[in-house]
């Protein structure tokens, strides 16, 4: 006898002996969950290059390597960041810089471009790109 598994019938099910099965929580991992914050809060830059890319192929905000890139094209491994303001401190090129290192020694070509670029130049940087 085939038993409805609509939340409507649960209560029949349990009368014909049908127990259903426990329902686990999926762990979702930190840095996800990051990565999709990222992604529904973009600057203005990446909001402005964002269809571009994608119609190149190109994800955006995807954890590699411990990371998450702005955007990332899977196929031809190519990582590209929009740098802001922030990344002129010293602090920051030091951690951008392990970044990098980390991505290209994983076999990542890693590309930065200004902000200044993004909202002046955009035509020039899209031909650039791969």
């Amino acid at each position: 006898m085939k038993v409805k598994t609509s939340w409507g019938s649960w209560k029949k099910a349990k009368l014909y002996g049908f127990k259903p099965k426990k329902r686990t929580k999926r762990r979702v991992p930190t840095q996800a969950i990051f990565a999709a914050h990222l992604f529904n809060n973009m600057t203005p830059c990446e909001k402005k290059i964002w269809p571009a890319l994608q119609k190149k192929g190109y994800l955006a905000q995807c954890v590699i390597v411990g990371f998450i890139p702005d955007f990332y094209h899977p196929i031809l491994r190519v990582c590209v960041e929009i740098d802001g303001s922030v990344h002129s401190t010293e602090r920051q090129k030091a951690k951008d810089e392990v970044k990098d290192e980390r991505l290209r020694s994983r076999g990542y070509r890693v590309i930065r471009i200004s902000n200044y670029r993004v909202m002046h130049d955009l035509e020039a940087i899209l031909q650039e790109l791969p």
